[in-house]
């Protein structure tokens, strides 16, 4: 089995590849400092399970994670609250650890994830599902703000979301630039947003952003 160690602290990756080493005899393991030495490394060399430090430099472990999830590899990250760990599931990482758990409890976690399951510690369980429940109801509230939207106004939203301006929309729509620009302003006032590029990034976030030709995908 070949075993990514992600961190940028030289006594922390060490302690890590010990811990996994003597669970994991047989391990292939290999270490890298940032998320530029991953993605090195994922270019030759594809781990099976990759344990990331969750503030790996320079950009945190965010997209790295969203490549790992492509290359199919079973990530577990190293996060330090709830909210972190809330975000680094939506986007399919297969477990998430905190450091106050050990060096032991991060090499359970690891068989864990290597044994097909979902890690999320004990103390983390509760913040992550009070913000699964918050983002739900906020998701349910934006959903019924889009229901206020006429035929017409789904149509200018799908346009505004594939950044479109009034011009445009008219041109799309037959309709004038002047009852276009009414438009987006009924829609951005339904929607109680401030801005087109939010009315259109919280369709899309929702995946209700209507075709306007064909209706709703």
């Amino acid at each position: 089995m070949r075993i990514l160690v992600a961190a940028d602290r030289p006594p922390v990756r060490d302690g890590v590849v010990l811990a996994i080493s003597a669970r994991f005899p047989d391990a292939e393991i290999r270490t890298a400092a940032d998320t530029a030495g991953c993605r090195h490394l994922l270019e030759r060399w594809v781990p099976h399970v990759a344990l990331i430090d969750a503030g790996l430099p320079p950009v945190g472990a965010m997209p790295l994670c969203a490549r790992l999830h492509e290359a199919k590899v079973r990530t577990l990250v190293v996060v330090g609250g709830a909210e972190e760990a809330l975000e680094l599931l939506e986007i399919g990482v297969h477990g998430v650890v905190s450091s106050a758990q050990g060096l032991e409890g991060v090499a359970a976690a690891v068989q864990t994830v290597t044994d097909g399951h979902t890690h999320v510690p004990p103390a983390l369980i509760g913040g992550v599902l009070q913000g699964l429940v918050h983002r739900n109801r906020q998701h349910e509230s934006a959903r019924d703000r889009l229901q206020r939207l006429s035929r017409r106004e789904q149509e200018v939203l799908a346009l505004l979301g594939k950044g479109r301006d009034h011009v445009s929309i008219a041109r799309s729509l037959a309709i004038s630039p002047h009852t276009a620009r009414t438009h987006i302003r009924h829609v951005m006032s339904k929607l109680e947003v401030s801005s087109r590029v939010e009315a259109a990034a919280l369709a899309a976030d929702l995946g209700l952003v209507m075709d306007p030709v064909g209706g709703r995908p």
